[in-house]
């Protein structure tokens, strides 16, 4: 052994020696619950260290904190060995016991000694006995919580009874028929109405005795409340009130509201006494009308004018062909009255002005029952007149006088203003023949020409036979027909004018002084086979425009030709067909019109021609006018 000892001893620093102990910077687990020690509160419990589930009532720290509770859950500060009910703080030891099926206190008793006080109802009126009383927490069959109750065997008795007047204390307030007690009053004259200053108070009436209070006259049994009211100056139904409308023996009164003395039937009212306004008849028939009643005097108007005459009657209703008025001055004539409407007549044509008026029974001086006239300051202006060529309505027909100009020229002279167009003439003025509707130019050589013939190129030439005025031949317009041909109506125009469509014109003026004659239908009858024959000399070229204006061969006193020269003539000589002709030169065809189957147009002057140029019938549209 010692040998053994000594040879490991020599080989001691030979071997390695381990310590086995833990290093001291590493935690311990000693229960080996995986808490260490450092953070277990019992590293020797397993059973023991934070985050435990703490088991109550075992006096160990399973979670190890010391807040969470291990006996008295309940916080109520009593533990379970002596609470009876550790999971509710209402329940410990020093609780107070309440009606709620819990031994609240624990003393083993369920709501004891706790409850309302509950009292006995014997006569069932709700209300209890106060000297029985008993406590509980719920009332038993035949207890009240009430002990209001003064006579517990009478039903009719308690606090909520009405007192009466039976000498008990019906309502328990300790006072017997208090209030209940009724005044009756003395009726002395037995008339069932009491005297209020005689009085009795007791349950019943005595004899002699009423109710009421309601006589004003307790001697005498004719008055009372009961009795009818009379117009006797008494108050015998003691309303306060003497001979009030309603009295049984009042009178009936009307109105009169008009102050004629005389009442309304339909208006009426019931009294001892007439008020003001009314009277006792009820003769009126119109009570908003003091002229109207039966004194009311009537007129006779015989004419029916609403006027009345000399002969009358007095009633209350207007009798027929009566009026209320005497101031008709002819009560034979509707037409004559007061009202009668008189029109002043200024300029004495008979006819009056309805501008100027005047009402009167007589015809005042100056005035006349006509009210017609358009113009009472001129005498020639009224119904009456004939129209006039001027611009004054002389007939009153709201149309100006002007339809009654004789030609176009007398138009223009009462009317400047008028242009070119159709208008209504009258050759023979007003009255007489009709008028008529006429072309009138208003502007070639000073205007005031009247279109009585046109040709359109290419229309049919007729002749002249028609007679102007005519509406069925002179009814048409230059801006519209074809052609328009008559004679001229009237026997000696003054001037005669052509026009073609190039603008080119010539005046032909009417020498009276020939001795020719001046018809220009006189030569319609011509049968001259050689020109100039049949001229009528009456008719002189004195104007002429576009391409005659240079003509050197225009006859007139200084020409080499027949002084007779200038004529308008008429030929038949080309067939059936009528020519006419207005020739300044005898036929030579320097400024000739002609119109017909062969001539048709002004013949120019740019050559010399010996004979008639002749023109187709469709080279020129002529017009012919005069004026």
């Amino acid at each position: 052994m010692l040998l053994l000892l000594t040879a490991l001893a020599c080989r001691t620093k030979d071997v390695e020696v381990i310590d086995s102990s833990p290093p001291e910077d590493i935690a311990v687990d000693a229960d080996g619950d995986g808490v260490d020690e450092t953070t277990d509160c019992d590293d020797t419990n397993s059973s023991v260290y934070p985050g435990n589930a703490e088991t109550p009532y075992n006096g160990t720290d399973d979670d190890c904190d010391e807040a969470t509770p291990d006996d008295d859950l309940d916080g109520d500060g009593f533990a379970y060995a002596d609470d009876c009910d550790d999971d509710s703080a209402e329940v410990n030891p020093d609780a107070i016991e309440s009606c709620n099926g819990i031994d609240d206190d624990c003393n083993g008793s369920v709501d004891d000694a706790v409850g309302d006080t509950w009292y006995p109802d014997v006569d069932g009126d709700g209300y209890g006995d106060a000297e029985l009383g008993v406590q509980s927490c719920d009332g038993a069959t035949g207890y009240v919580a009430d002990a209001t109750d003064c006579d517990d065997r009478d039903a009719e008795v308690n606090p909520g009874a009405t007192e009466i007047c039976n000498e008990l204390d019906d309502d328990c307030d300790g006072s017997i028929d208090e209030d209940v007690e009724s005044t009756f009053y003395a009726d002395a004259d037995a008339d069932g109405a009491g005297d209020a200053a005689v009085t009795s108070d007791s349950c019943e009436a005595g004899d002699g005795f009423v109710d009421n209070s309601d006589d004003c006259d307790d001697t005498s049994a004719s008055v009372s409340p009961y009795a009818t009211e009379l117009c006797n100056d008494i108050d015998d139904d003691c309303d306060d009130e003497i001979d009030e409308d309603d009295a049984a023996d009042a009178t009936t009164w009307y109105e009169d509201a008009d102050g004629d003395t005389y009442g309304n039937p339909d208006s009426t009212t019931v009294s001892c006494e007439a008020a003001s306004g009314w009277v006792g008849n009820d003769d009126d028939c119109d009570d908003t009308d003091g002229d109207l009643n039966p004194d009311t005097v009537w007129y006779v108007d015989s004419d029916g004018d609403g006027y009345g005459g000399d002969i009358t009657v007095a009633s209350c209703e207007q009798p027929s062909n009566f009026v209320d008025d005497s101031s008709d001055c002819d009560d034979g004539d509707a037409d004559l009255n007061p009202d009668t409407v008189w029109y002043a007549d200024t300029d004495s044509d008979g006819y009056g002005d309805s501008t100027s008026t005047t009402a009167s029974c007589e015809q005042p001086s100056g005035y006349v029952d006509d009210a017609t006239d358009c113009d009472d300051t001129a005498d020639d202006v009224n119904p009456s007149e004939d129209e006039q060529c001027d611009t004054t309505d002389h007939d009153c027909d709201s149309d100006a006088g002007l339809s009654s100009c004789e030609d176009c020229n007398a138009l223009l002279t009462a009317d400047p203003t008028k242009t070119d167009g159709v208008y209504e003439i009258d050759l023979d003025g007003a009255g007489g023949d009709d008028a008529f509707d006429a072309y009138c130019d208003m502007t070639l050589d000073g205007g005031g020409w009247t279109l009585w013939w046109w040709f359109e190129a290419g229309s049919s030439f007729t002749g002249i036979t028609d007679v102007l005025g005519e509406e069925d031949v002179w009814d048409c317009d230059p801006s519209s027909d074809t052609q328009c041909q008559a004679s001229i109506p009237v026997s000696s125009p003054d001037e005669l004018l052509v026009l073609n469509q190039t603008g080119d014109w010539a005046v032909w003026e009417f020498d009276s002084t020939t001795t020719s004659g001046n018809v220009l239908a006189a030569f319609t009858s011509g049968t001259t086979t050689s020109y100039g024959s049949a001229c009528n000399d009456a008719w002189e070229p004195v104007a002429q425009d576009g391409t005659m204006t240079d003509d050197p061969y225009v006859c007139d006193e200084n020409n080499n030709y027949d002084p007779g020269c200038d004529c308008f003539w008429y030929d038949n000589s080309y067939g059936s067909t009528y020519s006419f002709y207005l020739d300044d030169d005898r036929g030579w065809a320097e400024t000739a019109f002609g119109a017909g189957y062969d001539n048709a147009g002004f013949v120019g002057v740019d050559s010399l021609e010996t004979s008639y140029r002749y023109h187709s019938e469709s080279s020129y549209d002529l017009w012919m006018y005069w004026r």
